[in-house]
């Protein structure tokens, strides 16, 4: 026995379904807890572009942590060659990027 047509053509079903995906970001945003962006796109929207710092932030963080773990594991030995000071020289420099985005949040 074959489905019944839930939409009279193709255009409602394609329309159903760009719903369906505008709500689903939409959510995704209210799961991150981002704000919704300005109505008009040329306006400018302090909240959001906050919102976008924290999360480059957390991601920031994050791969700042896993540096930090990864380098903490490894014996003195590594950590005083040559890949060991390269790798505490990037931790150092993420370190101060993290503080910058923290600052420029806290300007907005």
């Amino acid at each position: 026995m074959p489905t019944p047509k839930q939409y009279s053509n193709g255009a409602a079903r394609q329309q159903a379904y760009r719903e369906r995906v505008k709500q689903s970001r939409a959510q995704e945003r209210v799961d991150k807890g981002m704000p919704f962006g300005s109505a008009i796109g040329t306006m400018p929207s302090r909240h959001r572009w906050v919102g976008l710092l924290g999360l480059a932030q957390s991601s920031l963080q994050c791969a700042l942590d896993e540096m930090e773990s990864y380098y903490d594991d490894r014996s003195e030995l590594w950590q005083e060659n040559e890949r060991g000071e390269a790798l505490k020289d990037r931790i150092e420099s993420l370190q101060s990027l993290i503080d910058e985005i923290s600052n420029l949040r806290q300007d907005n």
